[in-house]
């Protein structure tokens, strides 16, 4: 599995930062973003260091782990609605290279 030594996410996803693991699977893992202003705020991201959403191999599974997370956050908050944001390269302000899905409930 490709990594990144210097990504922040790649090393939650390996274990060398913390974090609050909400689900995980052999290829993805949610965990509560803790640089944030909002309750409950997610991302959603693949172990594997990918630097754009069209390069996750199988993208359906992504896609169901990101519908479980939803199921799993809905036990944890009653959210109304929540937004989902996919992250898709480097932007102007992110220095974040791996693509990840970011999930903000509104409760």
């Amino acid at each position: 599995m490709k990594r990144d030594t210097e990504c922040i996410l790649c090393r939650i996803s390996n274990g060398e930062e913390p974090s609050q693991r909400i689900l995980e699977s052999k290829n993805y893992l949610a965990v509560y973003n803790d640089f944030t202003r909002y309750d409950y705020d997610v991302i959603i991201l693949p172990k594997e260091h990918i630097n754009q959403i069209k390069n996750i191999s199988n993208i359906s599974n992504y896609f169901m782990f990101i519908l479980g997370v939803l199921v799993v956050l809905l036990d944890i908050i009653n959210y109304d609605s929540v937004k989902i944001e996919f992250k898709n390269r480097k932007e102007y302000d992110n220095i974040i290279t791996h693509t990840y899905c970011h999930i903000i409930p509104n409760h």
